[in-house]
């Protein structure tokens, strides 16, 4: 759909209530999970990588050293 075919659409929902607003995001959201099943939702696959770059495999150590752990400071700016 191109922007040009939007734009009746789009003029629709600025005449809504904001409040019916609110009520279409959240159906047009619902939808959009529903779409996103299947291969975008797909978990990494441990080691799928691995060849071809002449190192090791990250070890599930190294993921726990690498996490930012924020400190008082980073999160409060205390």
């Amino acid at each position: 759909m191109s922007a040009q075919e939007l734009e009746p659409i789009l003029n629709q929902v600025r005449r809504l209530s904001q409040e019916d607003q609110l009520l279409l995001i959240k159906r047009l959201a619902e939808i959009v999970a529903e779409t996103r099943t299947g291969t975008e939702r797909r978990n990494l696959i441990y080691g799928k990588y691995r060849n071809g770059t002449g190192g090791r495999m990250s070890s599930e150590k190294d993921f726990d050293v690498a996490e930012w752990r924020p400190s008082e400071k980073d999160l409060n700016g205390l």
